[in-house]
């Protein structure tokens, strides 16, 4: 230990980069997530051009109220409790899955994950980002 001790007093910049390294490896490790960030954009190209599906996972009021045009409803409780049945034959397409503003569909990804579903993404922003991208809602 005092080796060590004496080693860090004599080198302070390399042992300082070798602790931000070891800070930066733990961090990447803590926040690393199961679904993948994507935009309003990246996220239509998948829809149009690999059938992906919209997955809201707001409360039903909130989704009433407006929601991204051909979006499926499926609550965070209904993955919490096991692969939703509409999602069974749907193991390996993209889904976008879409909250407020992120972090639950975050998630729910990690869920779906673990239920064996391979092609998360989750909608950068949630519905605040769309809305204030003034892109377009259905309602109802």
């Amino acid at each position: 230990m005092n080796e060590l001790m004496e080693f860090i007093a004599r080198h302070p910049f390399i042992s300082t980069g070798w602790l931000f390294l070891l800070v930066m490896l733990i961090t990447s490790l803590v926040k690393r997530s199961v679904g993948k960030l994507v935009s309003s954009q990246e996220a239509t190209l998948l829809v149009n051009r690999q059938d992906g599906l919209w997955i809201d996972i707001r409360d039903l009021a909130s989704f009433r109220k407006g929601h991204i045009a051909g979006a499926h409803h499926i609550p965070l409780s209904q993955i919490e409790s096991g692969t939703p049945t509409l999602l069974e034959k749907h193991q390996a397409t993209p889904i976008i899955l879409v909250c407020t503003t992120g972090q639950t569909a975050q998630r729910a990804a990690s869920l779906l994950h673990k239920q064996g579903f391979t092609a998360l993404h989750v909608l950068r922003g949630g519905m605040s980002d769309w809305q204030g991208a003034n892109l377009p809602l259905a309602k109802g």
